[in-house]
């Protein structure tokens, strides 16, 4: 017997890339639909993150009972109406508005003076940026997608 297959020969395992196991033909669409839904969760953790910096920090002085209707809309759209173009709209805008955050929260110098939360908020604040930027223009790209596939005749996936 040898040490490369002791008694059973037929249970050697084969190595494959790492990129054939996981993009197992998956057409650019549903690639770029897995992708967007994947961004707008990881926005909406973020943007509950940054609502919880807020209220930690003082700056959010008025209710917070709006931020889950805003959270509760933008993971329905991420999840429940993820393949429809009401999700792909409701994921667009929840990118714009993430993207946006910076923007809102331009002195974010004088929160990172405040210590280690102040330092966690202005990473959360940027990544919102960047993530929701990328949401945004992967959101255009699938409806785009989508659109193009719909007048070619073909069926959606």
């Amino acid at each position: 017997m040898s040490d490369a297959s002791p008694s059973f020969p037929n249970t050697q395992l084969r190595r494959r890339p790492l990129w054939r196991i996981i993009d197992v033909e998956m057409t650019d669409l549903a690639r770029n639909t897995r992708m967007l839904k994947m961004t707008s969760l990881i926005s909406v953790v973020l943007f509950i993150l940054h609502v919880t910096g807020d209220i930690s920090l003082g700056y959010e002085k008025g209710s917070v009972y709006p931020v889950i209707p805003i959270a509760l809309v933008f993971l329905i759209g991420a999840t429940i109406l993820g393949d429809n173009l009401a999700g792909h709209v409701i994921m667009f805008l929840g990118g714009i508005a993430s993207a946006l955050m910076p923007v809102l929260h331009w002195k974010l110098y004088a929160v990172a003076d405040k210590g280690a939360l102040g330092y966690w908020f202005a990473a959360i604040v940027l990544s919102m940026g960047v993530t929701g930027a990328f949401g945004a223009v992967l959101a255009v790209l699938v409806m785009r997608q989508t659109w193009k596939r719909r007048r070619a005749g073909s069926p959606p996936r």
